[in-house]
Parts: structure tokens; sequence; C-alpha cells
């Protein structure tokens, strides 16, 4: 009884969204979270950044790069709520670091750390692929995109994701690849 209650809660290969799980259960846990993001972006929007990421007591992302053929640098610095933490964390994990990159960019702030990052982004239809697994990407329930993340058998971290978004006036193509410090 207990596996067909599992096996209906599975968007697809049950054990890819373990593993996804797994994956984002740790990053959340994480205190502090440090990592460094490297974003190229093509198609219907140009993009490349570096970001340093930093979650603990404070929230930091230290960012530059170009947006649409614009550079930019931003700082954001904010105390870390549960919100935030969220927002920042899950919108990595589920779509990528890149759009709250682009809002930094646009001198707005972390979209949904008002609490609602979890019923606003969500991954659903998981399957395995080779050091990792693929998804698509939920914004308001609605297919927004399809993702690849590789995540690091050993420490359960992400390490590289391909991903196609879909918009009105044309498909962006996103790699991002994240550097976490190395443990001691």
């Amino acid at each position: 009884m207990i596996a067909l209650l599992i096996a209906a809660a599975c968007s697809g290969d049950c054990r890819a969204q373990m593993l996804f799980q797994t994956m984002e259960r740790k990053l959340l846990s994480a205190m502090p979270l440090q990592l460094e993001v490297v974003s190229h972006v093509e198609g219907a929007v140009r993009a490349d950044a570096t970001t340093g990421v930093s979650v603990g007591p404070a929230t930091r992302l230290h960012t530059q790069g170009t947006f649409m053929g614009t550079p930019f640098q931003r700082d954001f610095d904010q105390p870390t709520t549960p919100a935030l933490r969220d927002a920042v964390v899950l919108g990595m994990t589920r779509m990528g670091l890149l759009h709250n990159v682009v809002n930094l960019a646009q001198g707005n702030g972390i979209d949904r750390a008002d609490g609602t990052v979890r019923d606003w982004l969500s991954a659903a239809m998981f399957r395995r692929v080779k050091g990792g697994v693929a998804y698509t990407v939920l914004i308001d329930g609605k297919n927004a995109g399809f993702t690849t993340l590789l995540i690091d058998a050993k420490t359960k971290r992400p390490r590289k994701r391909t991903e196609v978004v879909h918009f009105p006036n044309g498909d962006m193509r996103v790699t991002e690849t994240y550097r976490f410090p190395a443990v001691k």
C-alpha cells in the first residue's frame, strides 16, 4: 500500500524525482550555502553572467555580465528569511538562477521571495539521464520548458543545467554551471 502511494506521488520516473528532491533538500539545509553560477543564454533572450551566491544569515548575490547586449553589475544583500531562501534555492534548482539574475540586471529583486515560490514553480515528468535528471519546468502549472540537470553523484549537488524555455517570441536556450567551494 505504501509503495502504491509513493508511486502515485511520483511524476515520471520515481528514482529520478527522488534524486532531484534529495538534491533540493541538501541545498535548502546547507548553511551557509555558497557557490558560483556561470550562465550563458541564447535565442529569444541573450545573456552571459557570473554570479556569486551565498545563503546564510544574509542572502547575497553578486552578479555581473551582459543582458541583451548591455553590461550590468548588481549586488543583492538582504537578511535571509525562509521565503527568500526558498525563492533563491528553489528558483535555482527548478528553473536555474538566470531568472533571478535577469531580475537583478533589470533593477528588480528576487522573484517570489514573498513565500509563493513553491506554489508558482515546480518540476514534473522526471526521467533519468546519464549523470542526472531531466524534467519539465512548470510555472503556474503550465509547461514553460524542459531541463536536463546533471547532479554530482557524491555530493548530490547540481553541476550543470541545460534548458529550453518557451516564450511567445521564440525559445531561449540556457546553460548554467555550478561551482561549489571545495569541502575541507
